[in-house]
């Protein structure tokens, strides 16, 4: 699975965005970060995983995408 990007209204061209597989992107809602269709992926920090139902987001972006907020397990840490 890889995430892609696509202008809209649809011009045609579509933009890989994941280097080594992606699912379940979210994206800051106030339509920032213009033209740019992603760099190299890096990590940004690191939190405990936790297992999340299909379809389901564990974590949602700030609408100018500064902030995070992430469903964390209080559970023992799982790799």
């Amino acid at each position: 699975m890889q995430v892609y990007v696509q202008g809209f209204p649809k011009s045609g061209a579509k933009f890989m965005v994941s280097a080594t597989g992606g699912a379940r992107p979210r994206w800051r809602r106030d339509g920032g970060g213009g033209e740019e269709h992603g760099g190299k992926p890096h990590e940004l920090f690191q939190t405990r995983a936790i297992v999340a139902p299909i379809g389901a987001h564990i974590y949602d972006v700030s609408a100018d995408g500064q902030r995070f907020l992430i469903k964390r397990d209080e559970g023992p840490v799982v790799d």
